[in-house]
């Protein structure tokens, strides 16, 4: 059994030039369970405090669903993980978003070890670690506008 797992954040390259990059997703890929998931937050608002002139929130959100409309695909079809078996990097090169100069591109592919059989736990983890910052935000503006209730 192959006990591992491999995934790669999705990231904002606002400047490449000043290597400005802010994570906006992740791919996982379990290769032994030919399955695959993607996850985003689903406000953006560090990005837009980061960068208000950058793509609109909007346009990145449809990205995201046609990642995860891919991955749903992508999911009716295992077989295609074979061809890739370890080259995960080429899978997302040809199946999902082309590797080029645009905004959004999947960083490095990293591979951790498969210590439970609960994938959705893997996932959100990685999203915790990846992602949570746009949850701690949505949450510190509730505090804030609790203040002004009093």
């Amino acid at each position: 059994m192959n006990a591992v797992y491999q995934y790669s954040p999705l990231q904002y390259h606002f400047n490449t030039a000043l290597g400005e990059v802010l994570n906006v997703g992740v791919l996982v890929i379990f290769p032994a369970q030919q399955k695959i998931e993607f996850v985003y937050p689903e406000r953006l608002t560090r990005l837009k405090a980061a960068y208000p002139n950058g793509v609109s929130e909007k346009t990145l959100k449809a990205f995201f669903k046609g990642i995860v409309q891919k991955v749903a695909c992508l999911n009716k079809q295992p077989e295609i993980l074979n061809d890739y078996q370890n080259r995960p990097l080429d899978f997302i090169d040809n199946e999902l978003l082309i590797r080029d100069e645009s905004i959004l591109q999947f960083g490095e592919v990293r591979t951790g070890v498969l210590y439970t059989d609960n994938l959705t736990n893997i996932v959100q983890q990685l999203r915790n670690l990846y992602l949570a910052i746009y949850d701690l935000e949505q949450e510190e503006s509730k505090k804030r506008d609790e203040e002004y209730l009093i």
